[in-house]
């Protein structure tokens, strides 16, 4: 387990802990970092997290559900979330890069919403857009210190909210879907600023009720 980088797995969003596991189970050495979204840790867990080993992968998931988010509805508080949300990726990001002594791959996970639109989710929708958007440019910005990035956009993550009628694959999203895109997508390097769904045809088969 020694001899392989380090896998970063940064904020609370869903499938971290399992997907930690399941690098640990491979023998890749897995570091969770869940901070929640207070910016003054972040430089400090970094650095502790550097004490296990040089990292090649971080896999950045911050996003948790906004409730009552419509346009004319939302509330500044819901408002301020998202906006955290979306500053840790690149906070995250900025402070985990100098660790990268030998290059790597980030990956950002956001909802499949970032990729087509629904009712009520406006902020949601913004917020996975603006990681979408930060992927592509990471490409280009981190090239020169041998860095990808790629974004997933992931689709419903649980049965109870999936509406199983669209999708052409009838269960919801689970960890172990994500880590083995997370493993192809580590190891292919025509893979880089791109964002690749993952949502079972729920976006090739959205049907929108306005």
């Amino acid at each position: 387990m020694g001899d392989k980088p380090v896998v970063w797995v940064a904020g609370g969003g869903f499938g971290n802990e399992e997907l930690a596991g399941l690098f640990e189970a491979v023998g890749r050495k897995a570091v969770l970092l869940d901070m929640g979204l207070d910016k003054s840790v972040f430089a400090e867990v970094t650095h502790k997290a550097a004490t296990h080993g040089v990292p090649g992968l971080l896999v950045n998931n911050f996003f948790t559900p906004l409730e009552d988010a419509p346009l004319h509805g939302y509330t500044e508080a819901v408002l301020d979330l998202a906006y955290l949300q979306l500053d840790a990726y690149s906070y995250l990001t900025k402070r985990a890069i100098p660790h990268f002594i030998n290059g790597g791959v980030i990956v950002n996970i956001i909802p499949a919403l970032g990729l087509i639109p629904a009712k009520g989710q406006s902020l949601i929708s913004a917020l996975s857009s603006g990681v979408i958007a930060m992927t592509r440019s990471w490409a280009l910005e981190l090239a020169y210190i041998n860095i990808r990035s790629f974004a997933i956009a992931v689709g419903f993550t649980t049965e109870k909210n999936a509406p199983l009628s669209y999708p052409a694959i009838k269960r919801a999203v689970a960890p172990k879907d994500i880590f083995e895109l997370i493993v192809y997508g580590e190891k292919s390097e025509m893979l880089d600023g791109s964002c690749v769904p993952l949502e079972g045809g729920y976006v090739a088969g959205y049907a929108r009720d306005f």
